[in-house]
């Protein structure tokens, strides 16, 4: 049987970034150029940062990585205190 877990979310921090419409990025695979360079230019926090960055092959993933890191080092992501 399988067995699920709660666990603590991730979430923008709203002092920081007040305008959530200004980060949140439709699904990668949805995304094309234009809009990946829209997104990019709506906000430094954009999620498409994450989810498409502009890191060319398996760079991008440990680019999806650091930036991910760096968004909760700098508190721009909070964890939540509770599952």
């Amino acid at each position: 049987m399988v067995n699920i877990s709660p666990f603590k979310g991730w979430r923008f921090n709203t002092d920081i970034v007040s305008d959530l419409s200004q980060v949140i990025a439709p699904p990668y695979d949805v995304i094309n150029d234009a809009d990946q360079s829209a997104l990019y230019e709506r906000s430094p926090y954009n999620y498409v940062r994450i989810i498409l960055n502009r890191s060319a092959g398996n760079e991008r993933y440990s680019e999806a990585a650091k930036t991910f890191s760096e968004w909760k080092k700098n508190e721009i992501l909070i964890q939540d205190t509770d599952p």
